[in-house]
């Protein structure tokens, strides 16, 4: 797993041993990049559900101007902060050790593109898009990006949806939500 493009291209970046995260592969991430890359330089941006931070990273590496990193394990947050360090973007990155919700419940930041790579088949997606625009802390023209299961469907109309065996990419502009 490597940052694709941008400042940090072509670092290797490290990840967890074990089962408490799936990194995103360079073909998935590229294919997601290549979604949004017109969204991506001079945003603020959400990694919520971080694991590793790859896909914070990557926005960072590729012009985004702020990345919060959110994840409830301590281990990967450990992992995200050598990471940001080795990429030389942690003036840019701000780790958050918090459940979801909890950080969720205090941000009163609002962000242009928010990553959601959450523990699959749990219905984490939706739940987190829903609790994103009660909160008001996307914008107007913001998108989120979400990593689930090819089994797991977000019920949005127009969302871009691609899969990549059994992994999916969802892509879905606030515009297109009910209020």
């Amino acid at each position: 797993m490597r940052i694709v493009s941008g400042s940090a291209r072509g670092l290797k970046l490290l990840s967890l041993d074990g089962d408490n995260t799936r990194p995103t592969t360079d073909r998935v991430k590229e294919a997601l990049f290549s979604i949004i890359q017109f969204n991506i330089y001079d945003s603020v941006v959400l990694d919520l559900f971080s694991g590793s931070g790859a896909l914070g990273l990557e926005a960072l590496s590729r012009g985004a101007k702020h990345c919060d990193f959110v994840d409830n394990h301590k281990p990967a947050c450990d992992i995200i902060e050598q990471n940001l360090k080795r990429a030389k973007l942690e003036s840019k990155g701000e780790l958050h050790f918090k459940e979801a919700k909890d950080f969720l419940c205090n941000c009163s930041k609002k962000y242009d593109i928010i990553f959601l790579d959450p523990p699959y088949n749990k219905g984490l997606c939706s739940w987190a898009i829903n609790e994103i625009c009660n909160l008001s802390l996307i914008k107007d023209n913001g998108i989120f990006v979400c990593e689930t299961s090819a089994e797991e469907i977000i019920d949005v109309k127009n969302a871009k949806r691609k899969e990549y065996g059994k992994i999916a990419v969802t892509v879905i502009k606030r515009e297109e939500l009910p209020v």
